[in-house]
């Protein structure tokens, strides 16, 4: 097929790019709604360009949490950075990414959260499977959304230093994290600001509608303002019988 010059260079370019790379084999895995576009946004403004995968889990394929698989041989020569959130929270966030901005499912919380396909015990089915193979890897870290939270630039710095060792540059960090802190990152959202750089992964279905923001509410903790009693039972003997290797009860 015939290829403008200018199309064919740039393609080359971006090869060339990625086989020179420092981050060719750096690869973050996570679960869909677990924060890794905040995660991201600052490592891109870090210099710092890795492959990002969900690794099967991602919505519109619909797999169910029994035909996820186990075999991670295909990882063997990257580093993995495993990013994870509270399995809670990571539902009820991906319920509004579905209903709001991809428009895959019009059921309820209820009935998403206990779908094989969407629900709760994927997503602990998923930090099961990546804990259990966590040695194929040539290398691996965790990064848990909460702690990211907690202490922003402690988690980063760690983070940093796992992807390349040596000096961090700290004045930039912390200029990165304020610029991409909560209230302001959805307010670049809603200008468009991401929209070059990101082609559409950064922007609201709907701009009068929070919940179909991609920064929609950040919150540690939020799921139980959308569960009802049923529903966090339902959460908690789940979680029980399934012990989650990052969030045990």
């Amino acid at each position: 097929m015939f290829q403008p010059l200018a199309t064919l260079k740039q393609g080359i370019r971006k090869r060339y790019y990625r086989w020179l790379s420092p981050y060719r084999d750096l690869v973050v895995v996570s679960y869909p709604k677990s924060g890794r576009t905040w995660l991201r946004v600052m490592l891109n403004d870090m210099g710092v360009v890795p492959t990002y995968t969900h690794d099967g889990s991602q919505n519109p394929k619909m797999t169910s949490c029994q035909d996820l698989t186990d075999d991670k041989s295909s990882f063997a020569s990257s580093r993995v950075v495993f990013m994870v959130r509270d399995p809670r929270d990571t539902v009820v966030s991906n319920y509004f990414q579905v209903t709001n901005r991809h428009k895959d499912y019009n059921g309820s919380l209820k009935d998403f959260m206990r779908d094989d396909r969407f629900g709760i015990q994927k997503v602990l089915k998923f930090h099961e499977i990546w804990d259990r193979n966590r040695h194929v890897p040539k290398d691996f870290m965790v990064v848990r959304y909460e702690d990211l939270k907690a202490d922003t630039f402690g988690a980063m710095k760690e983070l940093l230093g796992f992807i390349r060792p040596g000096r961090i540059k700290e004045d930039k960090l912390r200029r990165v994290i304020d610029f991409y802190e909560f209230e302001n990152m959805r307010k670049l959202e809603k200008e468009g600001y991401f929209k070059a750089t990101y082609k559409g992964v950064l922007s609201p279905g709907d701009k009068n509608n929070q919940e179909s923001y991609k920064t929609r509410k950040g919150k540690v903790g939020g799921y139980v303002e959308y569960m009802d009693d049923d529903d966090l039972e339902y959460a908690r003997r789940i979680m029980t019988h399934h012990p989650n290797p990052f969030y045990p009860l």
